[in-house]
């Protein structure tokens, strides 16, 4: 009967602190792929949240041996954008993109990036990720996800382990 509960105990716990994502099929890419990584919009209230997540994509492509090569860096802050001025910067992005060869722009939003109120202060994250053709402008591939972690995780591992799990949607051919 304890180990029962236990193990109950124990799948409760778990659940608590995992993911939820949804994601496209995978994309399959040729390990040539240029990809750049593009704007993250920050739609929390953190600070500097989409700018953390750009370099954490950035490094996790480069990980997992993709050619990423460069982060974009707009013109124009991407903190609180309205509607107009992100078309506006993913305009640009995908110029960018075009000029320097570039066959993939992966970009997003973050949606969630803080710390819970509370004693365990727990780390909470939401992320979109978008892998754009930069040929057509077009959406070739989308994920999106939240996660919470623990009181003693912090709050960039949390949005790094989310991240990894987004990407796990990219493959090579």
């Amino acid at each position: 009967m304890r180990k029962k509960v236990f193990g109950v105990v124990c799948a409760l716990a778990f659940l608590c602190a995992c993911a939820t994502c949804i994601q496209d099929k995978p994309l399959k890419l040729d390990k040539a792929a240029r990809i750049a990584v593009g704007p993250v919009f920050n739609r929390s209230d953190s600070p500097q949240a989409g700018s953390r997540e750009q370099e954490m994509l950035f490094a996790q492509l480069r990980a997992r041996g993709f050619a990423a090569q460069e982060v974009y860096r707009p013109q124009q802050s991407v903190e609180a954008a309205d509607e107009t001025a992100e078309a506006a910067i993913m305009s640009d992005a995908l110029a960018w993109a075009r000029k320097q060869g570039y066959s993939l722009l992966l970009c997003g939003s973050v949606q969630e990036w803080h710390y819970k109120p509370g004693l365990e202060g727990q780390p909470a994250v939401g992320l979109s990720i978008n892998a754009v053709d930069v040929s057509s402008g077009l959406a070739v591939w989308t994920a999106s996800g939240a996660k919470t972690g623990w009181g003693r995780d912090s709050l960039s591992g949390t949005a790094q382990a989310l991240s990894g799990k987004l990407l796990g949607g990219l493959k090579f051919k």
